[in-house]
C-alpha cells in the first residue's frame, strides 16, 4: 500500500481532504455502499416535498446528489461551507441550505419540521454516546412511520481501534482519542466513541426506529439502515 493510501479501498490521506481534524472526507473520494443506498432509496421516494438532511455533511457531496435529484436538504457540519453550497445553489437552481453548527448544539428549531430521509456518514463517534443519544432523539420526532435513517459510525473492531484505551469501557463511558500514529494517519485527533453493529443499534433502535440492515465494512467500520416504526 502506498504512503498516502488509508486504507484496503485506496482511499487518499491529502491535505485538500481534510474538514478540520474530523478525518478524511471520504465521500468526495468515492461512494460507498451505504451512499448509493441511500441515493437509491432518495430516487425511490422522490416525490416532491422530500425533506432529506446530511448531518456531518463534510464538502456536501451526497447531500448535493439528494438535491440534484429533487429532494429539498440541509447539510449540516461545523466547517463552514456556506460559500460552495450557495454557489452550487445559485447556478443549478437546487432546495439546498447549509447550517454551520455543531451537532450538540443543534435545537428542533434548526431542523425541517419532517424528516423523510436523515443521512450521516462517519460522524456520529465524534459524540459521547449520551450526546449521540440526545442527538438522535431530536431526529427521530421529526420523522414519521417508514421514514428511513441511514448513518455510520467508525468501528471499535477497526484498524482505529488497535490501542484504543477505551476498547473495553462500555459504549455509555467509551470516548478516548485513537492511538497517536493512527489519529495522524487518519487524521483524527479528536477523541472518539467506537461503535461495534450491536452498539450502534443500540443506540438507534430505542427512539422508535426497527434495524433493517447493520453491518460491518471490510474495513470495519460499521453501517446501518434504520427504518421508523
Amino acid at each position: 500500500m502506498k504512503k498516502n493510501k488509508l486504507n484496503i479501498y485506496g482511499d487518499r490521506g491529502q491535505e485538500k481532504l481534510k474538514m478540520g481534524y474530523c478525518g478524511y472526507d471520504i465521500s468526495s473520494q468515492r461512494l460507498d455502499e451505504l451512499d448509493k443506498e441511500t441515493i437509491q432509496y432518495v430516487l425511490s421516494r422522490k416525490e416532491n416535498g422530500l425533506n432529506c438532511i446530511d448531518l456531518g455533511c463534510g464538502e456536501g457531496k451526497i447531500g448535493i446528489i439528494f438535491a440534484m435529484i429533487g429532494a429539498d436538504v440541509l447539510l449540516i457540519d461545523k466547517n463552514d461551507i456556506s460559500k460552495k453550497i450557495k454557489s452550487i445553489k445559485n447556478n443549478f437552481d437546487l432546495n439546498l441550505n447549509f447550517l454551520c453548527k455543531n451537532a450538540n448544539d443543534l435545537e428542533p428549531e434548526d431542523l425541517p419540521s419532517k424528516i423523510d430521509v436523515c443521512y450521516s456518514q462517519r460522524f456520529i463517534h465524534y459524540l459521547k454516546f449520551n450526546e449521540a443519544d440526545n442527538l438522535i432523539d431530536i431526529l427521530s420526532k421529526k420523522m414519521k412511520k417508514g421514514d428511513e435513517l441511514f448513518i455510520s459510525a467508525s468501528g471499535l473492531n477497526s484498524e482505529l481501534g488497535t490501542g484504543y484505551r477505551h476498547k473495553n469501557m462500555p459504549i455509555e463511558k467509551r470516548f478516548a482519542k485513537l492511538k497517536k500514529e493512527l489519529a495522524k494517519k487518519h487524521n483524527i485527533v479528536e477523541p472518539v466513541c467506537l461503535y461495534t453493529e450491536a452498539e450502534l443499534g443500540t443506540l438507534i433502535t430505542p427512539h422508535g426506529f426497527k434495524t433493517v440492515s447493520v453491518k460491518s465494512s471490510d474495513f470495519g467500520n460499521i453501517k446501518g439502515v434504520f427504518k421508523k416504526k
